[in-house]
């Protein structure tokens, strides 16, 4: 059987790999928690 790599989910703010410790998933997309904020004043959302 052919080894097949574990697809790397990306944040859709940062383009950059998310990993499970740093993953969040809001409105069907994957951040990084540190991405996941407002887009004006850039507070962390929870």
């Amino acid at each position: 059987m052919p080894f097949t790599p574990a697809k790397v989910e990306k944040c859709v703010r940062c383009d950059k790999s998310v990993y499970a410790a740093e993953r969040m998933e809001a409105g069907g997309n994957i951040w990084h928690k540190r991405c996941f904020c407002c887009s004006k004043c850039d507070m962390l959302l929870k």
